[in-house]
């Protein structure tokens, strides 16, 4: 599980999803590059629920902090690299014009 932090740091975590209880285990920050496990927060567990099909809901207790996290879901054909397709890189791209 990919987490963006509000300070811009990518951080990457063990996440163990119970689609029967519809909860989400998360535990165990790990280092991308050695895929070695870091020293983190403790285990925490979160419901989940679907209000909609547009939108996912997380609630529980993270690093021992209530939580809630309201998702909801992106229209994946707005995204520039399925929109345009791949591209390598070009002195004059499309976002230097």
């Amino acid at each position: 599980m990919t987490v963006l932090t509000m300070d811009d740091l990518m951080r990457y975590h063990y996440a163990d999803i119970d689609m029967g209880k519809s909860v989400v285990t998360i535990s165990g920050e790990r280092d991308l590059h050695s895929n070695q496990e870091k020293e983190s927060l403790p285990k925490s567990v979160l419901a989940f629920s679907r209000p909609d099909p547009n939108h996912l809901e997380l609630r529980g207790n993270l690093a021992n902090q209530p939580v809630v996290i309201n998702m909801r879901k992106v229209d994946t054909s707005k995204f520039t690299l399925v929109s345009r397709g791949f591209h390598w890189v070009q002195e004059d791209g499309a976002f230097y014009r």
